[in-house]
């Protein structure tokens, strides 16, 4: 089951944790894609090899002037802050900082708790 939004047959409904970053990348994420120098810690696996604890995508809006960063901290236990250059966007401020976690890695939605993860 994939789909961001769970219903029960003539009932509730509730919403799986992928729906916010899908909503986010559906509102927010429009423009020209920006290329990021991100750097940051790293962790080996096997089938990948050295695997960035920090991934992440920026865009500019021309329409709305707008920039919008989404960026994902895989480290398992450690936060990670975010330091960015925008010297190509002179004026610009942060208007809003949104951050889904949860102290448990494998928390989840459900119907008798639709908001475990928010």
């Amino acid at each position: 089951m994939i789909a961001p939004i769970v219903t029960v047959t003539g009932g509730d409904l509730f919403r799986q944790t992928i729906y916010h970053p899908y909503l986010h990348a559906s509102v927010w994420g429009r423009g020209t894609a920006l290329q990021l120098n991100a750097r940051s810690p790293s962790y080996a696996d096997d089938e990948f090899g050295e695997v960035p604890c920090l991934e992440g995508v920026a865009v500019s809006d021309g329409d709305t002037d707008r920039v919008t960063v989404f960026a994902v901290n895989r480290h398992l236990s450690e936060p990670m802050g975010l330091d960015g250059d925008v010297r190509g966007f002179l004026g610009y401020a942060v208007q809003e900082h949104l951050v889904l976690e949860n102290a448990d890695l494998k928390a989840r939605n459900s119907m008798t708790q639709p908001d475990a993860v928010s």
